[in-house]
């Protein structure tokens, strides 16, 4: 456990050296990358800048971006098919590298075609309906084919009254130019008001772990009750622009158990059921859609081979795709 005094220490020395790096940048292997993924919350949903290529660095590696006009990440493919119109956050944005072939995850259930990924980190299930809603009313001619991602680990969550997405986006989206025009002294920026808000974040593998299950026992109820209620607004989403939807859901990084000494993850049977459970008594609702399909991953593997440094999103791709009726076979 840090100290508040040691804590203070630290967060004085990193603030310093990011002012010493504001005037003084050095060139390294991916020089040109910005330190941030630039994001804002605009009151409806979060999106990510509009027309701009750039690039990211993570520990693991730059994220090349291409942006549409809209704010959707586009990647191109190979194929002469219909593109990919998605939706979601940071799981289907994929804020982390592919290395070598390894293509997006959507190209694993719909060939190379063009991907349109609207969303970034943050943005929850009912600001995808608003931003599926946005596209629908501005975009000439509006995609009726559309594919939404649903990211156990957090958007469980969202749905709850009491979410707040002003809390988790730290800026509007007004301010993405901002942060694209000037994004060191947005980094310094960003910094201080982190430090004066009490909202430096120290990632603790282990614990944010043993915290989403213990919000997930407390709140399941509640999960239960607003997920229905989504689902249901999805629908008349539907109906209100004739859509053709496709979901796809994501497993939870919590419904893994972490061995931090051994480097190795394994997957946690009693968190799976609750899971499942809460996917599958709400199955007569997916019948109004073209396709749901479950991602679901390796039960053991190496942490690092499975999961980015958080330990937040899986970055190998799953190694099984079911749809609702396997999924939920035995529940």
């Amino acid at each position: 456990m840090i100290s508040r005094w040691h804590r203070s220490v630290l967060i004085c020395a990193i603030f310093l050296e990011l002012i010493v790096v504001f005037f003084f940048q050095t060139r390294e292997a991916h020089a040109d990358c910005l330190s941030f993924l630039p994001h804002g919350y605009n009151g409806y949903f979060v999106h990510l800048p509009k027309n701009e290529e750039f690039c990211v660095d993570t520990p693991n590696g730059a994220v090349f971006y291409k942006t549409n006009q809209f704010g959707a990440r586009v990647i191109k493919g190979v194929s002469s098919e219909v593109p990919v119109h998605a939706f979601g956050e940071s799981q289907l944005i994929e804020i982390f590298p592919r290395h070598g072939k390894t293509g997006h995850v959507l190209w694993k259930v719909y060939g190379k075609r063009d991907l349109y990924l609207h969303g970034a980190p943050n943005n929850g299930p009912n600001e995808t309906l608003s931003f599926i809603d946005y596209i629908q009313r501005n975009k000439i001619p509006a995609p009726k084919n559309i594919t939404i991602g649903v990211n156990l680990g957090f958007d469980l969550f969202r749905i709850i009254p009491g979410w707040r997405t002003t809390e988790k986006v730290a800026h509007e989206a007004k301010d993405i130019p901002f942060m694209m025009k000037h994004p060191t002294l947005y980094g310094v920026v960003n910094f201080g008001k982190a430090i004066a808000g009490n909202k430096f974040e120290f990632i603790d593998r282990p614990k944010q772990i043993e915290r989403a299950r213990q919000h997930f026992d407390k709140k399941t109820d509640d999960i239960n009750i607003y997920f229905t209620e989504w689902l249901k607004n999805l629908r008349k989403l539907k109906n209100k622009y004739n859509l053709e939807i496709d979901v796809i859901f994501f497993d939870a990084y919590w419904s893994y158990d972490l061995d931090k000494k051994a480097n190795f993850v394994s997957s946690n049977l009693e968190y799976n059921k609750k899971l499942k459970l809460i996917v599958c008594s709400n199955k007569q609702h997916y019948s109004i859609f073209k396709k749901t399909l479950f991602l679901q991953y390796s039960k053991k593997a190496k942490t690092d081979n499975l999961f980015t440094y958080t330990l937040r999103h899986f970055k190998k791709h799953p190694n099984q795709f079911h749809n609702i009726t396997e999924f939920c076979a035995e529940s």
